[in-house]
C-alpha cells in the first residue's frame, strides 16, 4: 500500500510539474527561440532545415516525386527548449511522411525564447517557401 501511495504521489507530482512548465505561451518575446548554436536567426533556420527536415524528406519521398515547395510549421517550445506541441504542420505530403516529420520535430532541441530576461514558453512560426531541393 505504501508503495502504491508513493508511486501515485511521484506520478502525480511529475505530471503536475510537467503541466506547469508551460502555464503561459508567449507570442511576442524579446528574443525568439532558435535552433542549434547559431544566434543568427537566418543561419539557425537553415541549420534546422538541413539537419532536421531534409533527412526526413530524403528517407520518405520517392526519388521520382517532386519535393514539396512550401512548408509551414508552428511549434510550441518550452522553457527548456523542448518541442511541446506541433500546432500546425502544413505541407503537401502523404500522411505517413507527415507522421515521420512530426516525430522528428518533437525530438528537436531549441534555445528557448527570452522575455524580460527570462526563458519562456513560446509559439514559433516557421514558414519555408519556394524551397529548392538539390
Amino acid at each position: 500500500m505504501k508503495k502504491n501511495i508513493a508511486l501515485f504521489f511521484f506520478l502525480f507530482s511529475t505530471n503536475f510539474a510537467f503541466a506547469q512548465n508551460c502555464d503561459r505561451i508567449y507570442l511576442l518575446v524579446d528574443s525568439t527561440a532558435y535552433y542549434g548554436q547559431a544566434e543568427n536567426k537566418a543561419k539557425s533556420m537553415f541549420d534546422f532545415l538541413d539537419e532536421e527536415i531534409i533527412p526526413v524528406f530524403k528517407n520518405c519521398i520517392d526519388k521520382e516525386k517532386r519535393y514539396p515547395s512550401r512548408l509551414f510549421i508552428t511549434l510550441i517550445i518550452d522553457k527548456q527548449g523542448n518541442v511541446r506541441e506541433i500546432k500546425n504542420l502544413v505541407i503537401n505530403l502523404e500522411e505517413n511522411c507527415k507522421q515521420k516529420l512530426s516525430e522528428s520535430l518533437l525530438k528537436t532541441k531549441w534555445n528557448p525564447a527570452i522575455f524580460q530576461g527570462q526563458k519562456v514558453c513560446s509559439e514559433l512560426h516557421i514558414p519555408f517557401n519556394c524551397l529548392r531541393w538539390e
